[in-house]
């Protein structure tokens, strides 16, 4: 069974551990380790020995997402389209599956899901797959994954299904609604035939496409020039009107199943969600840290790292602290922390989208401090690693070594940099870092300039 998995988004619902340049299903913080490594376990396993998987990821998420993809040794069958810009769920997918059609002349049953949901029970997922795939070789349909409610929530898709007439072993669909108002989720949990919309689908190939170029041609036509020029073409790509798979093709198909997934799910879209997969104690908090005191406080949450923190006297909260940037939330209304990001957006406070630390091949680095036109971080660099050779358009860099040696390149120079000594990087001034060393090398890095976002990178190797 070949597989699509949708890695494109922003996770800022999570903020401030999810970011732009660092979204929920790669980062490191959820149980199991990286939600993207989790789901290319399950994505592997659905494959079998023969199935390819497809990621559809973002040109700020490739490098991380391809190092986390190349432990998974499946040579010739991990592949990666690089959407130019995000155009939601229907692009990302009819993209995806045309790739499989055209460049690796695949048919029959596929499956997809997004990179970012928690599933705990991988041998659970697996095995319902599996029972898919049989019966879309002799029922070749367009299936999608419903979850049973546990309560009326307003966050999600519910879709309404005829538990009186199962075809094949799923049910069909009568019909879609997006996110429902409280009174609404209310009387579908009480007339128990609606399911919330995990997101993921398992449908036959020729079918997927063939009711996509029917009901949404033209993104079936651009997403085509775009696969066939190898991503090359990004006008065709960027001039499809964002639009979700959902709206697009699935609300308008008169034929169309679903089947309740028998493997607890979470989609992790607030702190809320997040709560429920760390454990609790008595008094009904949690802590996720080294250094957090509790005293007389009741169902609180605290996301920490190393720094210490102390909560007095307070209940029903969330606190979620990183390097950069604090979190404080009443758990009543986790949702309504996008606002906050939207507003770091607006005054152009880099914290919504930069990590605060970002993992990377040759090491990590930590931001330290920020302001309107610098930045500081603690760059760590791994003993015989290296990175990229680059240059920068908007900004200069200050390096002072920290501890081990560095060497330096700088145009067609090279020079090693020792402990307690500095070198300077100007702007547009081609330069390579590398660590020749046994041990680690750590820098302070001083950034300078106009712009000091982290895609003001020309990478030449």
């Amino acid at each position: 069974m070949n597989v699509i998995i949708l890695a494109g988004g922003s996770g800022t619902r999570l903020w401030p551990i999810s970011r732009k340049g660092l979204p929920k299903h790669i980062v490191d913080f959820f149980p199991g380790g990286p939600l993207f490594s989790s789901a290319m376990e399950r994505a592997k396993a659905v494959a079998g020995k023969n199935g390819h998987i497809v990621v559809v990821t973002s040109r700020e998420q490739e490098r991380m997402l391809r190092h986390q993809a190349n432990r998974f040794k499946m040579k010739g069958r991990i592949h990666f389209i690089v959407e130019p810009q995000g155009r939601n769920t229907a692009p990302a997918l009819i993209a995806g599956a045309l790739f499989l059609r055209d460049k690796l002349a695949v048919a029959g049953p596929c499956a997809m899901f997004p990179a970012d949901h928690l599933i705990s029970s991988r041998d659970k997922f697996v095995t319902q797959f599996a029972f898919i795939e049989k019966k879309l070789v002799s029922f070749p349909s367009i299936v999608v994954l419903g979850i049973e409610p546990q309560f009326p929530s307003t966050s999600y898709g519910y879709i309404n299904v005829r538990l009186d007439n199962k075809v094949n072993g799923f049910y069909r669909v009568k019909a879609f609604t997006e996110k429902p108002s409280l009174q609404k989720a209310k009387s579908f949990i009480k007339k128990g035939a609606y399911y919330w919309n995990s997101g993921m689908l398992a449908f036959d190939l020729g079918l997927l496409l063939d009711s996509s170029e029917r009901l949404c041609p033209q993104i079936v036509k651009k997403c085509k020039k775009f696969i066939e020029s190898d991503m090359s073409d990004e006008r065709a790509y960027t001039s499809i009107k964002g639009i979700s798979f959902d709206y697009a093709v699935l609300e308008k198909l008169k034929s169309i199943y679903m089947l309740p997934a028998k493997f607890p799910w979470s989609d992790l879209g607030t702190w809320s969600a997040v709560e429920d997969v760390f454990p609790k104690n008595r008094e009904g908090n949690i802590v996720q840290g080294n250094k957090v005191y509790l005293v007389d406080s009741n169902n609180v949450s605290v996301f920490s790292g190393n720094k210490t923190i102390g909560v007095v006297s307070v209940k029903d909260l969330i606190v979620v602290d990183s390097n950069d940037a604090l979190l404080i939330c009443d758990k009543s209304n986790t949702e309504s922390v996008r606002k906050i990001v939207d507003m770091l957006e607006k005054d152009k406070d880099d914290s919504w989208c930069d990590p605060d630390r970002m993992e990377r091949p040759w090491g990590y680095y930590v931001v330290l401090d920020r302001g309107e036109d610098y930045k500081t971080k603690r760059i760590v660099v791994y003993p015989g690693k290296s990175l990229s050779l680059q240059r920068h358009k908007h900004r200069s860099e200050h390096w002072v070594v920290l501890k081990g040696t560095a060497k330096v390149r700088k145009e067609n120079e090279e020079i090693i940099v020792k402990k307690n000594q500095s070198t300077y990087i100007e702007k547009g001034q081609l330069h390579k870092l590398s660590n020749p060393g046994r041990t680690v090398l750590e820098i302070l890095e001083i950034q300078n300039g106009s712009y000091l976002g982290e895609d003001d990178i020309e990478r030449l190797d």
